[in-house]
């Protein structure tokens, strides 16, 4: 059989062989000729044909993409559920206004020289503020996120004596409503000869808050950008006082009579509402700008305390403790409280710099408004009738009730910067 396939084959190519040395212009035209079947191959060819081994082609990886811009779109975000952020504020707030004078001068019956401004500055405040969130679904569309600030609490004094002899002259200036004597009028606590003193003006301030929100990505992370919706909670409290203490030493007694006063004013303002706002967030392969705007709005709940005593001891009076300094009297002692709407919007900004896939450092600036609060100096009535007092008058008011019991409003800010890190999984 073989040598008879021998035969054949050979055959076949001798007859083939005057048609391949044509030229190439005459070969015949074989598009509407029907081929017939392949010949079988032989068994020896198929058998040196199932011996060659398969080329296998390796893969090539695509060339990398290019980058250079800070904000390129990223090749996807990392998967993560929970995300917590520590950070350290370092913040200014709205000065303390002071709206009360204390003045001194080389001429005691006429002191022009002002010891104190409108407003007393309390300088920067440190504080911290953390923040925790977990996504609820799976493709990281729906979450919740809490965060809780604090502020220092920080005080701000100021003080100034006389020598021994009662030089230079202190003395506070206010609007005597006492009956027969109504007109300026000027309170000493040091004058040369007659009264040796000192003040001091302490103001304290402490602010912190919270808030939780529901979050929902409204676009999600593409073309470098993701939007997130946020609606939830906000608290904000602040705390505010105002101490006023003298002390006089009157230098025609014998022993000397020593009187000493204190004016307390407390306010406290708590804000409680509800908060919509909304994030973008610009996304690059080292680094991240957030921008967030909120507003809350709710009531804020005000509270303002005021106290005083005077102490005196000496032969120049009667001696005790009795209700009242100076700009306190029975006739504004007390504590009291009211709600007022309040409106509170504010704006966040964060740099991110990702040093690894799940942490980042940051720095950023924060601002916020609050339209409505007490603060402690705007609580003062420079209206005052001396006769209520003790000390100062006979103990029995007489005349109109003054000081009176103020609610003054006024609004407040907060700002500053922040710096931090966040890491998630």
């Amino acid at each position: 059989m073989r040598t008879g396939l021998s035969w054949l084959l050979g055959a076949t190519i001798f007859a083939a062989a005057p048609v391949f040395a044509q030229s190439p212009l005459s070969l015949p035209d074989l598009r509407n000729t029907t081929m017939p079947p392949p010949a079988a191959a032989p068994e020896a060819a198929l058998e040196e044909k199932a011996a060659v081994p398969t080329a296998q082609i390796p893969p090539v990886d695509p060339p990398p993409a290019e980058s250079g811009a800070v904000f390129s779109p990223p090749p996807g975000p990392e998967p993560f559920r929970i995300w917590m952020r520590a950070e350290y504020l370092l913040y200014w707030v709205k000065s303390a206004p002071t709206p009360f004078a204390l003045v001194s001068g080389s001429d005691p019956t006429n002191p022009t020289q002002q010891l104190l401004t409108s407003n007393q500055s309390f300088g920067a405040f440190s504080g911290a503020r953390i923040g925790l969130g977990t996504w609820l679904n799976a493709d990281n569309s729906v979450g919740l996120e809490t965060s809780f600030f604090w502020l220092q609490s920080r005080s701000t004094t100021f003080s100034a004596a006389s020598n021994g002899a009662g030089t230079p002259t202190l003395q506070f200036p206010f609007f005597d409503q006492s009956p027969g004597a109504v007109g300026d009028g000027l309170m000493p606590i040091a004058y040369p000869g007659i009264f040796a003193g000192s003040v001091a003006i302490t103001s304290t301030l402490q602010l912190w808050g919270g808030e939780a929100n529901a979050v929902a990505v409204l676009v999600p992370r593409q073309a470098g950008f993701e939007l997130t919706a946020l609606a939830g909670f906000r608290y904000i409290d602040l705390q505010e006082s105002l101490d006023i203490n003298t002390v006089s030493s009157a230098l025609l007694t014998s022993p000397n009579t020593v009187l000493a006063q204190s004016d307390q004013f407390g306010t406290h303002n708590q804000f409680y509402g509800g908060q919509v706002g909304a994030k973008l967030s610009l996304l690059g392969e080292r680094f991240a700008l957030d921008m967030t705007a909120k507003v809350a709005v709710g009531i804020t709940h005000q509270t303002v305390d005021i106290q005083g005593y005077s102490t005196q001891t000496g032969p120049g009076g009667p001696n005790g403790v009795f209700p009242g300094g100076l700009f306190t009297q029975p006739s504004n002692i007390g504590q009291h409280a009211a709600n007022q709407f309040g409106f509170v919007p504010g704006v966040e900004l964060k740099l991110h710099y990702f040093i690894t896939s799940n942490l980042s450092a940051f720095v950023g600036y924060d601002f916020t408004y609050w339209n409505s609060v007490v603060r402690p100096g705007s609580q003062i009535d420079r209206n005052i009738n001396l006769t209520q007092s003790a000390v100062l008058g006979n103990g029995a008011l007489n005349g109109p009730a003054f000081p009176l019991q103020q609610f003054n409003r006024t609004d407040f800010w907060a700002q500053g910067a922040t710096f931090g890190f966040e890491f998630r999984y």
